[in-house]
């Protein structure tokens, strides 16, 4: 971590080394690459290794209110790994800052906060219904939107794009942006909280914001492992497609 800070001058403030918990194994992600020079590469397996270490919540709560008075948003990616408990969750139902979350195992526990960002499956399983028509995605996420008491749902729908949910507003769908070729999904989701957590709180509306993190998405999917999107990359596309 501090190679990493020095290099990208990224505070460590919050980083937190769980001395106690000496048998905790490191998540961990293999994926499985298919392809050739001549051929499009494709991700078809990844394998998963991890463990649930028990973590000092305290730390990570005092951590948590120091970061408030310099951040203008705070971005929960919650994997199940053990690290966000129900103090920190109850925590951030206080946060006067907006809180974005995406959370695999349980969405449905982060209550008022600015915006969920569920996929597919995470949606589907936190209601309890399939998703399959536009229909569908709109009676699951208003389900969501009441249960939680969140302002917004944003649904990432892999290959057939976004679909965003502003209370009693009408949904917004969209297409995936790009050609569909893609070549490694690592770190999609991630790019696209980021992006489009980065938007609202620069002003941008719910729709655009979506319309932007979707762009975001498309060109990280293009890229081999958790690669970056540059300014000047999501610049270009956005400059030429928002608008559309």
């Amino acid at each position: 971590m501090e190679v990493v800070n020095h290099k990208n001058s990224v505070p460590s403030l919050a980083f937190i080394k769980n001395r106690s918990c000496n048998s905790f194994l490191t998540p961990s992600k293999i994926r499985i690459l298919t392809g050739s020079l001549n051929t499009n590469i494709q991700q078809v397996l990844r394998l998963d290794t991890s463990g649930t270490p028990s973590i000092d919540d305290s730390k990570v709560l005092e951590n948590l209110k120091q970061l408030y008075g310099n951040s203008k948003a705070i971005i929960v990616s919650d994997y199940g790994e053990g690290c966000i408990s129900s103090n920190i969750k109850k925590e951030l139902r206080k946060s006067k800052i907006p809180v974005f979350v995406d959370s695999r195992y349980d969405i449905a526990s982060y209550k008022n906060v600015e915006a969920l960002i569920p996929n597919e499956e995470e949606l589907e399983r936190t209601i309890n219904n399939t998703v399959i028509s536009f229909d569908d995605y709109e009676v699951s996420a208003q389900k969501l939107l009441k249960c939680t008491g969140a302002k917004t749902v944003l649904v990432k729908r892999g290959k057939h794009g976004m679909s965003v949910f502003v209370g009693n507003k009408k949904p917004e769908h969209i297409s995936a942006f790009g050609d569909n070729q893609l070549v490694d999904v690592t770190g999609a989701g991630d790019t696209a909280i980021a992006t489009f957590t980065l938007a609202r709180i620069s002003g941008a509306n719910a729709i655009t914001a979506m319309k932007i993190a979707n762009i975001a998405s498309g060109i990280k999917v293009t890229k081999f492992g958790a690669a970056g999107v540059s300014s000047k990359e999501l610049s270009n596309a956005v400059g030429l497609n928002i608008r559309k």
